[in-house]
């Protein structure tokens, strides 16, 4: 199957003064059509640059300094980081939409949703057709009374139907991939599971293809197809989501996994150590200091993403040693046990 998105050798960089943040640091993947694929990490690790950078939003201090990011939509396919602002405009928001982190920060306070919807929505509809398009979009959505609600501004919604709105206006150009950049930070946990179950049922009556950035690996688990578990500008393990639980081969992934919370346990566990200074890369594996399994050559050396089977790949020299170590999957039920 022809993929719908190709990243290849993506480096997206911020400049301070004398300082370099090496935010994205050579990733490469490739989204099918319909296909759900997970960015997992740290915070700070890269995945709302990697998001930004295939919408094309990164601005000064930030720069994409190298790699590819070629889209395959309705015409043949596109590198986007090499076509004009205005071809990328009609690109953003038809073909490719972003629900981003925080409404209350992307959202205008002192615009009327209505208005905030019809920017959006196609410029050749007429009004009569925006308006009935943007009350369809807010009921498709879930927000209760659209007729009336579409009026208000949107500090007099909550959490959860601010996120609606940011869903509808993303919505709104029939996109064929979605960008989903953690859409529910800051929501209490039965608002997220709702919102998470109608971003999956809208991708799925919708037929998008989606990019979910979450740390939530449960939600990964229910959602998404395709995992790729990112830390300090690295894809450190690339895999299907059954393998990423049944067999994890990178120490970071056994890591994250084992910090779940189990039922039964009392104890939680943790990664020692902390996340690296990326404007100060160390010259080997980014994730060597925190490692159980390191040995000399990971501090002088960066691992390449080693393929275990042709849709499993790891940054890691030895991989091997987590080989026979317990997976994360029920043996009854077949699912991933978290």
């Amino acid at each position: 199957m022809e993929a719908l998105l190709r990243v290849k050798d993506l480096h997206t960089y911020f400049f301070s003064g004398n300082a370099v943040v090496k935010a994205v640091n050579g990733v490469s993947f490739k989204v099918l059509p319909g296909e759900t694929f997970g960015l997992v990490g740290e915070s700070g690790c890269g995945k709302t640059a990697i998001c930004r950078s295939i919408s094309r939003l990164i601005h000064p201090p930030g720069k994409i300094t190298r790699g590819e990011i070629r889209y395959r939509g309705t015409q043949e396919e596109t590198d986007i980081l090499r076509i004009s602002d205005e071809s990328m405009r009609r690109l953003r928001g038809r073909e490719i939409s972003m629900i981003f982190q925080e409404p209350m920060s992307a959202l205008n306070p002192v615009i009327p949703i209505k208005t905030q919807i019809y920017e959006a929505l196609d410029s050749k509809l007429s009004k009569k057709e925006k308006y009935h398009r943007s009350i369809e979009l807010l009921r498709l959505v879930g927000i209760p009374s659209p007729e009336k609600r579409m009026h208000e501004y949107i500090h007099q919604f909550s959490g959860g139907m601010r996120q609606r709105v940011m869903i509808a206006i993303a919505l709104a150009g029939n996109p064929r991939l979605l960008l989903a950049d953690e859409p529910t930070t800051a929501l209490d946990v039965t608002i997220q599971n709702q919102i998470m179950l109608l971003i999956n049922s809208l991708r799925e009556e919708l037929k998008m293809s989606m990019i979910l950035v979450t740390h939530d690996l449960s939600v990964v688990s229910q959602m998404c197809d395709f995992v790729a578990v990112m830390y300090a500008g690295h894809i450190m393990e690339l895999c299907d989501t059954v393998s990423l639980f049944a067999e994890p081969r990178h120490p970071y992934t056994y890591g994250l996994l084992s910090s779940i919370p189990r039922e039964g346990s009392r104890r939680l566990e943790s990664i020692s150590g902390a996340p690296p200074n990326l404007a100060d890369p160390l010259p080997g594996c980014p994730f060597a200091p925190r490692c159980a399994f390191k040995e000399g050559r990971c501090e002088g050396e960066l691992p390449g993403l080693t393929g275990i089977t042709p849709d499993h790949r790891v940054r890691c020299f030895f991989y091997e040693k987590l080989d026979g170590l317990d997976g994360f999957i029920d043996e009854k039920e077949g699912a991933p046990r978290i």
